[in-house]
């Protein structure tokens, strides 16, 4: 099957440089995300509310370069793209300027309280502090070991 008018035939040698070019230009959005989400994945109260953040990301990441995959082949879904791209790049900026809009309000945080209590396992703290008890050492000033004047020392 010829390919579309305008669309370049592409070649396996071609996959692994755009692959490349394509991580260094994500690799800042992505690796401070994830980064956090794994930290919060580590520090909930199970093992089944870490691994549903991680599988929520790891499918909001994947499904539009699955559906996209899956309709990339036929000559109407390029059409589309190309007719609409600029709709789907205002839809998308005016998206991210709701978002931080509703971040700096706090109406973000109050929306997504109810998943976070869900997923934590306690009132909204995703990580409790720890409760310092008399069996975890001495308390006085010059003490010496783990604790000095009240708080814990790590070194």
């Amino acid at each position: 099957m010829p390919p579309h008018p305008g669309v370049t035939r592409t070649r396996p040698s071609t996959a692994f440089p755009l692959g490349m070019a394509f991580a260094i230009g994500w690799s800042p959005c992505i690796g401070p995300v994830l980064t956090g989400i794994l930290a919060v994945a580590a520090s909930t109260s199970s093992v089944v509310a870490g691994t549903s953040l991680l599988l929520a990301y790891s499918l909001g990441l994947a499904l539009p370069f699955l559906a996209l995959a899956a309709g990339a082949g036929t000559p109407a879904v390029i059409v589309m793209l190309r007719r609409h791209g600029r709709g789907f790049e205002t839809g998308g900026g005016l998206l991210l300027i709701g978002i931080g809009a509703l971040m700096l309000t706090g109406v973000w945080q109050w929306l997504f309280a109810p998943l976070q209590r869900a997923l934590s396992g306690t009132d909204g703290r995703l990580c409790e502090p720890r409760r310092r008890s008399s069996s975890d050492g001495p308390s006085s000033a010059g003490s010496s070991g783990p604790w000095r004047g009240g708080q814990q020392v790590i070194a």
